[in-house]
Formats: C-alpha cells, sequence, structure tokens
C-alpha cells in the first residue's frame, strides 16, 4: 500500500497529514490544494457501512464473551480508520461526485 502523492508537486505524504482530512488537503511543499478524487469518495462511501457490516458479522459469527465484543468491534472500526490513508487519491481540482 502507498500514501497518496501531491497531483502538482509529486510531494508524498505522510499518514500523519491525512488520517483526519476533511475535503480538501493545502500541501505542504507547494501549497496547492489537493482534492480527494470522485472516484475515491464513491468508494469511501461504502467505507463506514462495511466496517459496520464487518463488525456485526464478527459479533454473530465469532462467539466472544460480551467483555471482549466491544473492544473486538472497536479494534475493527479504529483499523479501518488507520487504513483509510492509503486509499486516497489526489486531483488538483475538485470533482463533482456524481
Amino acid at each position: 500500500m502507498k500514501l497518496p502523492s501531491c497531483s502538482v508537486c509529486e510531494y508524498s505524504f505522510q499518514w500523519k497529514e491525512l488520517i483526519f482530512i476533511m475535503g480538501s488537503k493545502k500541501c505542504p511543499d507547494c501549497g496547492g490544494h489537493q482534492y480527494v478524487t470522485a472516484r475515491r469518495k464513491r468508494h469511501g462511501l461504502w467505507f463506514g457501512p462495511a466496517a459496520g457490516i464487518l463488525t456485526a458479522i464478527t459479533v454473530q459469527v465469532v462467539n466472544l464473551p460480551f467483555s471482549l465484543l466491544w473492544p473486538a468491534a472497536a479494534g475493527i472500526i479504529i483499523a479501518a480508520f488507520m487504513l483509510n490513508p492509503f486509499w486516497l487519491e489526489f486531483t488538483e481540482k475538485e470533482e463533482p461526485l456524481f
């Protein structure tokens, strides 16, 4: 897996710069605004529900005691958020979602 880079200057973003991205990201190297591509935004629409479904399946299939159930569910959701920056792609112009 590879972290995204600036579409203008090819600056490679660090994971910590992308963990809480909302809308656009300013490149620290060239100062240009980077927008998440429409393709990745559409994929992101499935990201939250997929984590929720995976959590629900884990709860139903794996017979864990209740004391371990919530930490396991939280672990799945946290892992999904931590992996999100690796799926981002940037463009220099904002694209419509649909």
